[in-house]
């Protein structure tokens, strides 16, 4: 009895010494993680227009920049490809190159007053006279062109991928290339059409009726920009398809938006959404 009681005794003791550890252990209460995207905070914008005038609504836009008060737009599709000069106020054509019936256009940047035209599948880059619309010579390059940018130092290219690359403008060699994310980690497919704007690059993404804004330093997506507002009226008046073009007016901060057979060219602004 003795040996049992002092038995008995020590299983008391362990499970009151037991229940004491338990009771001083901190439990952290269980908490759902956030979506992503509300974890990294990417900032959401929609679009207030401004204005809207003519465009084209037969041109297949492939790129669309601004350059000494005009607007200039590349239009793509094998024997419809061309460079154009528009007037900015109105949409109305003041000049026109026409590419061999072989070539798709896709996206032009203007650097040091020269305006560089990307083709499709070609592998050929057309540099031209801003001025005069002359073309001066001819780049090559491997692989897709879709879209392309000036920073001010080097041309950023997209190839319809999640991946950018960046060109030397003297002689179009690769500098480099970065890979275009979410904050999340997603990878960004289908970047097309680029712009920079006060350090920041824009893309249309596409098939998608949004452009994202890209931090190059960090090569990931700080702004995602909702256009789907210019859809709405567009489609109201004729045939449309994909968005695509980006034009800034630096010292208005406004953008120029339109599509792929857009019948209106769009001023807008970003604003930012409330949360």
């Amino acid at each position: 009895m003795k040996t049992v009681n002092i038995f008995m005794l020590l299983v008391l003791l362990l499970s009151c010494s037991g229940k004491k550890a338990v009771d001083n252990i901190d439990i952290e209460p269980i908490v759902q993680s956030k979506p992503a995207a509300e974890q990294a905070k990417t900032k959401e914008y929609t679009v207030k227009i401004i204005r809207q005038f003519p465009h084209n609504g037969e041109s297949y836009t492939q790129g669309l920049m601004l350059y000494d008060g005009f607007l200039y737009e590349s239009t793509g599709l094998k024997e419809h490809s061309t460079l154009q000069k528009l007037d900015i106020n109105t949409g109305k054509l003041l000049q026109k190159v026409k590419l061999s019936d072989d070539y798709f256009a896709e996206g032009i940047a203007e650097c040091k007053g020269k305006i560089y035209q990307l083709t499709w599948q070609d592998g050929t880059c057309f540099v031209y006279d801003a001025k005069k619309l002359q073309r001066i010579r001819n780049f090559s390059y491997f692989g897709e062109g879709w879209g392309l940018a000036y920073d001010g130092e080097k041309l950023f290219m997209s190839d319809g991928s999640f991946v950018i690359k960046m060109l030397n403008p003297d002689d179009f060699s690769l500098l480099g290339s970065k890979s275009i994310s979410y904050e999340n980690g997603r990878a960004v497919y289908d970047i097309n059409e680029l712009e920079f704007a006060d350090g920041y690059l824009y893309a249309n993404i596409w098939q998608e009726d949004r452009i994202v804004q890209i931090d190059t330093a960090t090569s990931k997506v700080v702004g995602i920009i909702d256009i789907s507002p210019l859809r709405d009226i567009v489609s109201k008046i004729g045939h449309s398809e994909v968005s695509n073009g980006i034009a800034y007016i630096p010292e208005k901060k406004t953008f120029i938006l339109t599509g792929k057979y857009w019948q209106l060219f769009f001023e807008v602004e970003f604003v930012e959404k409330k949360r």
